[in-house]
């Protein structure tokens, strides 16, 4: 959902909770029972009253298919919440120790959130969960007690899912520029949450609010995007600084699994839509005897987000790898033929990457009015962190203007970045991409075998949208 939806979502849930605030009596109760738990329970049930709002119902199913197809296993900490989780576009990397699954959905409010911890929490069976939900219930006007009790009914919902031993770790509704004026409710809904969680050895407040205030009241501008809202990239590292420690100090580091594989190893990823017209899935075997991985049934323009997934990737062979695609950035959508994907590569020029089926659709991100959704990106897990790699991108779209696309790796040895263009002059006669393929070679995964890439517009150089196509991911 845009930002312009999602305002325009958070007036219209208003107005529908207006009444439902004012017909229920909330109370942030102190009738806990069982003091000496690792999790509380309630002497009350503060799930009683959870509006079924619904409005998440097609994004939940794409969730629960992938996971259907190939489940996360159990163990990792799960991070979900509203668009701060969703946005977060670095998560993937910055918890990578945790093996993070990340399942933020924009607008939500903390009662969405318990409605939605089947999708976003307990089928992953986690050993932890960090959730950041809480600035759009009060932005609604919904007020603290109930935000309060909310947060309840979450502890609740997963603790009769998971049991006791799984620990809860809150992150404080943010202070931001544009919400400013309901800093005070804000303040006191975070308060409330905190003297709920101080009682319990599984629940954790994790309390950024501090540093934020501490750049001024209303906060630096600096930290977020032009929204004044959403997290720039230093407000990220903000939270970072406070929750990594936080995790560290308390929730195990999960074990890296995977297999070592024998070099020559390839694995390939066939993106973009599937529809008659935009574009299709690739057929394995195919023309060279190679085996494709696609990605999930989806139409053209649809939304590909955040820890969206793709796993048990086969490699070329047809063995299963164990190796999973997880897309890490918020906005990517799907397009290709009638867009100007590559309709009929040469292999001449593009080898044995040359299959129509794959070149003819692509997924791309574009620059925004608040830079949301201007980066793409995605990790690769499951890898041996002690192989190497090879990494190759092949984007195309017929645009005569030409389109350059910055590229981010980061493994072990840090980040690196590098440029390949997509479409321009000189490529084809049509302006599209038909022979370019980036390659980078020599790629060590992190310590958790992990593989992070990101794409983006490189506007300093041409263009303001970045394609691509096909992956593929080869063992040196």
């Amino acid at each position: 959902m845009h930002l312009h939806a999602r305002a325009q979502g958070a007036r219209l849930l208003a107005v529908g909770f207006a009444i439902t605030v004012a017909s229920l009596s909330f109370s942030c109760s102190d009738a806990e029972v069982s003091p000496a738990s690792n999790l509380p329970t309630w002497e009350d049930d503060p799930c009683a009253t959870v509006p079924s709002l619904g409005r998440y119902e097609a994004l939940m199913a794409r969730w629960r298919a992938q996971t259907d197809a190939v489940a996360y296993e159990p163990g990792r900490v799960a991070f979900t919440g509203s668009s701060s989780i969703r946005f977060w576009e670095p998560l993937q990397e910055d918890f990578a120790p945790w093996a993070p699954i990340q399942r933020g959905f924009g607008g939500a409010i903390l009662w969405e959130v318990a409605e939605y911890i089947e999708e976003t929490v307990l089928r992953h069976a986690p050993r932890a969960v960090v959730i950041f939900a809480g600035t759009n219930d009060i932005f609604v006007e919904i007020a603290p007690d109930a935000v309060a009790d909310a947060y309840r009914c979450v502890v609740q919902k997963i603790a009769q899912g998971l049991g006791d031993d799984v620990s809860i770790h809150y992150i404080a509704i943010t202070p931001t520029p544009s919400r400013w004026a309901i800093w005070p409710n804000a303040d006191e809904a975070n308060q409330r949450i905190a003297d709920i969680a101080s009682r319990y050895a599984g629940l954790h407040f994790i309390d950024t609010t501090a540093a934020f205030l501490a750049t001024g009241e209303p906060p630096a501008a600096s930290l977020f995007l032009s929204d004044g809202l959403h997290l720039s990239d230093a407000g990220y590292a903000m939270w970072k600084d406070a929750i990594f420690p936080h995790l560290d100090a308390i929730v195990p580091r999960v074990r890296a699994s995977y297999q070592t594989r024998p070099p020559g190893t390839r694995v390939l990823v066939d993106l973009g839509p599937t529809e008659d017209g935009h574009g299709a899935p690739t057929a394995s075997p195919d023309a060279f005897g190679q085996y494709w991985n696609n990605w999930h049934p989806i139409e053209a323009d649809s939304l590909m987000g955040s820890g969206e997934h793709l796993g048990n990737l086969v490699a070329a062979d047809g063995e299963a790898t164990g190796w999973r695609l997880v897309f890490s950035s918020a906005n990517h959508f799907g397009r290709g033929i009638r867009h100007g994907g590559l309709l009929d590569p040469d292999p001449a020029l593009l080898g044995n990457l040359a299959v129509p089926t794959a070149t003819q659709d692509y997924i791309f991100t574009t620059v925004t009015g608040t830079a949301v959704g201007s980066r793409g990106g995605f990790t690769i897990e499951g890898l041996d962190p002690d192989q190497r790699f090879t990494l190759r991108l092949f984007g195309s779209r017929e645009d005569p203007e030409g389109v350059a696309t910055r590229v981010t790796v980061t493994g072990r040895g840090g980040a690196s970045s590098s440029l390949f263009n997509s479409a321009g002059p000189g490529l084809d006669g049509a302006g599209g991409n038909d022979r370019g393929v980036h390659t980078l070679t020599h790629l060590v995964p992190d310590a958790s075998g992990r593989l992070h890439v990101n794409f983006e517009p490189a506007v300093e150089e041409i263009g303001n949208s970045a394609y691509l196509n096909l992956v593929e991911l080869e063992v040196e």
